[in-house]
């Protein structure tokens, strides 16, 4: 059918040169009074391409409204071969006007070809960066619960130590972290994990010994005919549940509620909106080590998920599988569970006086964030002092940071102190601090921070809600911010700012600003005139008309995407961190001939 319709007569429009394979082209072609328009996407630069139209012949553009002559073309008997001037991912509006069969002026330059370039001056090293949050939490759209006031830039994500020694010197800038734990805020260990292991273990050489256990580490370890087993820390949020696991989502999010099962075994397989768990390959065998803390003695209530353990131990005794109540003993209560096949469920122990209607209020939360009673499992009773040390990297003009935690903190940047003061003692045993330079560092900067953790927050959970970072005008080098740890969660905008010479005779030509790289968008201010707003490639502005021999001032405003701001949401929509201006930027200067 298309070779009869292509006999009868010419297409409106036809790529001449081979594409890349898989490539799609797109074209749309409007009548507009004498004009013919073409809109073509996916065809790359310099590909000729066989238009129906005759006349002048202009590319225009959509984002300012100009438009400039093609010189590189070819009439023939039933319409025009163009050299298509913009690459494959820029949407090319072919315009001709009939009316106008003026010969094409063969020496004008245009902003697509430039080969004749008479100077090209690199904007590299130091920018001036300036932060514009934009995600305005009045109503709750970015984060439960409601605030009124910005999400500004916050550390969400920290590389992490516990501190065995007093001596680690870990507030100096210079010591290699690469191998610390990365921990988001909310998150740490509540259980020691033992498994898979394999279904055929004989239970009766290792429960005695598992069960009486006082307290574990990274080192300790179990051997099961000749192989050794290592516990590991299981990591959750007591409000947020599971790391990248918050519950059934279904259509578009989470509707607010997530999951109260905190324990998954077995190996994640996504499903539509959820999750299931299926047995590893090592086995489905697992235990779950960790202490249960009283002020004194008293009854607890037993709450089971839907899976409840095969069997579990309480002080070393084995308990019924079913039971309800225990007793336990002021102070350290060792736990341990035993779960025969992969599933997801929870285990809790409560005050025996602790309500049975209560109902969770706090949003986004699991059922036990927050409920009275509930009894805290702590993972390291064996010591009496706690203390870990949190690590990132800030944005630049770090002037003070406010920091929410179970616990007393110090906070060095660089290396030296900050001045510590405790804004709030909250009822829940938060305190919240505020830490303050005496300088704002203008650079991005090693931020340390030490903080003696109560017992049973550890690794993350010791951090309930994210380190708020106040920042003013600093400097930066041109590359993807979300690199910057600081910035890794931050979604919203961010002035860029440079100066730069011209001479008279650069003036006097045509003035391009080439920003290379941009993620997501780009509004460009020269000496305070708006030159331009892209949302898209090519980030190439004319700014001819808008500079001035001498010094002239540059500003960009770049806003990114709301991924970043989901890296740490119990969400499974994701996408790229990539953010910034990431360059390289350069002015290009291109004389009329």
């Amino acid at each position: 059918m298309s070779q009869i319709i292509n006999d009868a007569f010419p297409r409106d429009f036809v790529c001449l040169s081979d594409l890349p394979e898989n490539a799609k082209t797109y074209v749309l072609h409007r009548r507009i009074g004498k004009r013919d328009v073409y809109m073509v996407y996916g065809v790359p630069k310099g590909s000729e391409c066989f238009f129906r139209s005759s006349g002048k012949v202009e590319l225009w553009d959509s984002w300012t409204g100009t438009n400039q002559p093609l010189d590189k073309i070819i009439q023939v008997s039933d319409g025009t071969k163009v050299s298509m001037p913009l690459e494959q991912y820029e949407a090319q509006l072919i315009v001709f006007d009939s009316d106008d069969q003026t010969a094409i002026n063969k020496n004008i330059m245009t902003i697509s070809d430039v080969s004749d370039k008479s100077g090209i001056i690199s904007l590299d090293g130091q920018w001036e960066f300036e932060l514009k949050p934009t995600m305005d939490n009045t109503w709750g759209d970015y984060r439960l619960p409601a605030f009124d006031g910005m999400i500004v830039a916050e550390a969400r994500i920290f590389k992490y130590i516990y501190e065995s020694s007093s001596n680690q010197n870990w507030q100096d800038p210079k010591p290699d972290d690469s191998e610390w734990k990365q921990v988001t805020y909310s998150f740490g260990p509540y259980f020691w994990k033992l498994g898979p292991l394999p279904d055929d273990i004989d239970f009766s050489v290792i429960e005695n010994q598992l069960a009486n256990l006082k307290h574990i580490d990274s080192a300790s370890s179990i051997e099961i005919n000749g192989k050794s087993y290592f516990w590991k820390p299981y990591d959750f949020s007591m409000r947020l549940g599971i790391e990248g696991d918050p519950g059934h989502q279904g259509y578009h999010g989470l509707k607010g509620k997530v999951t109260d099962d905190f324990i998954a075994l077995g190996k994640m397989k996504l499903t539509h909106g959820g999750s299931v768990y299926e047995k590893e390959d090592d086995g489905s065998i697992y235990y779950l080590w960790t202490s249960v803390l009283a002020e004194n003695e008293m009854q607890a209530r037993i709450v089971n998920g839907e899976a409840k353990p095969t069997k579990f131990w309480l002080n070393g005794v084995e308990m019924e599988s079913d039971a309800e109540k225990s007793k336990l003993n002021s102070g350290s209560n060792p736990l341990l569970l035993r779960y025969d096949q992969p599933c997801r469920t929870h285990f809790i122990l409560e005050s025996a006086e602790a309500p049975t209607d209560w109902k969770q209020t706090y949003p986004l939360a699991m059922t036990w964030y927050n409920k009275p009673g509930i009894l805290k499992f702590d993972v390291l009773p064996q010591d009496n002092k706690h203390a870990g040390w949190y690590r990132f990297t800030s944005p630049p003009g770090l002037r003070s940071m406010t920091v929410t935690c179970y616990g007393k903190i110090k906070a060095y940047v660089d290396g030296n102190e900050m001045d510590i003061k405790l804004e709030d003692q909250r009822d829940d045993g938060v305190s919240v601090y505020k830490a303050i330079l005496p300088k704002p560092a203008s650079v991005p900067s090693k931020v340390a921070i030490r903080i003696e953790q109560e017992s049973g927050y550890y690794g993350g959970s010791v951090l309930p809600e994210p380190i708020t970072l106040d920042c003013v005008k600093g400097l930066i080098e041109l590359d993807d911010w979300s690199k910057i740890d600081g910035l890794s969660c931050y979604s919203g905008g961010a002035w860029y700012r440079k100066n730069f010479e011209l001479s008279l005779n650069q003036t006097q030509g045509q003035v391009i600003l080439n920003l290379g790289n941009v993620v997501s968008t780009a509004e460009v201010h020269i000496n305070g005139n708006l030159a331009g707003i892209k949302v898209t490639p090519p980030w190439k502005f004319d700014i001819s008309d808008l500079v001035k021999q001498g010094e002239n001032l540059i500003e960009i405003l770049v806003y990114n995407t709301l991924a970043n701001h989901y890296l740490t949401i119990p969400t499974r929509y994701r996408g790229s961190l990539e953010s910034g201006l990431i360059g390289p930027v350069r002015i290009e200067v291109n004389h009329v001939v």
